[in-house]
């Protein structure tokens, strides 16, 4: 045994020690070798993280990320994308087993996107937990506005909105002619001369609190935001009261 040479099959920093001086090991001829140690290379590290169904879409290889550690209080690393996984895993399950039982076919699902870090510090160890964002899109200079403004409503065919309490009244009411339905439009609810009308627009990308809009305003325009509540429930050319608080010190 003294002469015996263990070589490891790379360069790296011993993590993880299984085995101590006086203990029993098996050889790599055997069915079942011991494991001695874990070798681990730290200067590439992988943060793997779970992405959303409705968002990993949105996601493609090589596209910068941002990594805060736990441990690492303050500590913002960069990153890319390098791995995006094909198989769906249910919400709190353990493993990417992809199997469709009642149980699970209605649940949300995520997804593993694996990062991989630029230059990790020093400092850095493996099984750390993190939270990554990543960059899907960016643009400058283009009108965005709040995403609570933006709401669906269904329009008739003859260009009229549908009041949401009276159709949600209609829908309550057995009838034995079926009721004509409109096309649902997302849009924004506009002020002007003291009333709101719903003005359909069109979307594009959608950052954490705002979302960019390519057509149906234009600067300057002022719009209604609030709750969802209240925003569900507001009519087309309702008569509003603006509220305007004055600064002070």
């Amino acid at each position: 045994m003294r002469k015996t040479v263990v070589v490891a099959p790379m360069n790296g920093v011993v993590t993880s020690l299984q085995k101590e001086q006086g203990e029993s090991v098996i050889g790599a001829q055997s069915f079942s070798p011991t494991v001695i140690m874990t070798v681990g290379d730290v200067s590439a590290f992988e943060v793997e993280i779970l992405v959303d169904e409705t968002d990993i879409r949105y996601v493609t290889l090589a596209q910068p990320a941002e990594v805060r550690v736990d441990a690492l209080e303050g500590v913002k690393l960069k990153g890319e994308v390098t791995e995006i996984g094909s198989s769906a895993i249910p919400r709190g399950a353990t493993n990417a087993s992809t199997t469709t039982t009642s149980s699970t076919a209605n649940q949300a699902k995520d997804f593993k996107v694996t990062v991989t870090l630029k230059e990790p510090p020093p400092s850095l160890r493996s099984g750390l937990n993190a939270t990554a964002e990543i960059t899907t899109n960016k643009k400058e200079k283009v009108l965005a506005i709040p995403i609570q403004a933006v709401v669906v409503r269904e329009v008739s065919k003859e260009g009229k909105v549908v009041d949401p309490a009276a159709l949600q009244a209609s829908e309550g009411e057995p009838s034995g002619v079926p009721r004509a339905k409109g096309e649902e439009k997302e849009g924004v609810f506009v002020v002007s001369n003291g009333q709101v009308s719903f003005r359909p627009v069109k979307t594009g990308i959608i950052g954490e609190t705002e979302i960019e809009i390519t057509d149906g305003l234009k600067e300057g325009d002022e719009i209604v935001t609030g709750s969802y509540k209240t925003l569900r429930t507001l009519k087309d050319e309702a008569k509003i009261k603006l509220d305007v608080k004055k600064g002070g010190k």
